[in-house]
């Protein structure tokens, strides 16, 4: 099975944040309003962990990557972790999933750009 659960940060494991989620990424809550602007998280970097096919791995992503990634997933109606796991098999092996991951969405946006004759 291929699950993707975030890495406690230092501020969650202090306890800061009780409601980190351990079962599959589809179930994160969005916790205010600031992460559906992507400019309130510029810069910011959350790392994650996945077990692709039986491994696991680690990727990192700015928020605004984070939330388009789940939102792709959402629109294509399947798991997250498996759009995860279908990136990390399409990517080859020159480069990293994080890198993968933020290709993927730029690919995604622009093809829905084009599609709705958007810039």
């Amino acid at each position: 099975a291929t699950t993707v659960r975030p890495i406690a940060t230092s501020r969650e494991a202090s306890g800061a944040e009780n409601d980190s989620c351990t079962r599959t990424c589809d179930c994160f809550p969005i916790r205010s309003g600031r992460d559906l602007n992507p400019f309130a998280s510029k810069g910011k970097v959350v790392k994650h962990s996945a077990t692709l096919h039986g491994h696991r791995t680690s990727f990192t992503l700015e928020e605004p990557f984070w939330q388009e990634l789940k939102a792709i997933a959402k629109d294509r109606d399947m798991p997250l972790a498996r759009l995860i796991a279908e990136i990390d098999d399409g990517r080859g092996q020159e480069g990293n999933l994080s890198s993968a991951l933020r290709v993927y969405v730029l690919a995604w946006v622009k093809a829905r750009a084009d599609a709705t004759g958007g810039a």
